[in-house]
């Protein structure tokens, strides 16, 4: 991985950016993306808190339920 030092003014720039940006010259030629390295929020680019805690979203993750892939691609052939 290249490591790039960046000058005073990108850096006070690039502080305030919460979630991944898109970095372009001043042509508007996309150059690059930025990922910040502080941890999400958890509200959504509008703003928005979602109603569920972590330790319920941590949950909802670790449910394993519903059909399987292969169910449900034979259920779409017997539509057709």
């Amino acid at each position: 991985m290249t490591k790039v030092v960046l000058d005073v003014g990108s850096l006070s720039i690039l502080a305030g950016i919460r979630e991944t940006a898109l970095l372009c010259d001043e042509s508007g030629r996309v150059i690059g993306y930025f990922e910040p390295l502080e941890p999400p929020t958890g509200k959504g680019a509008d703003g928005t808190q979602s109603p569920f805690s972590e330790e319920e979203i941590e949950r909802f993750r670790e449910q394993r339920s519903g059909r399987s892939l292969q169910d449900v691609l034979a259920a779409l052939e017997r539509l057709q």
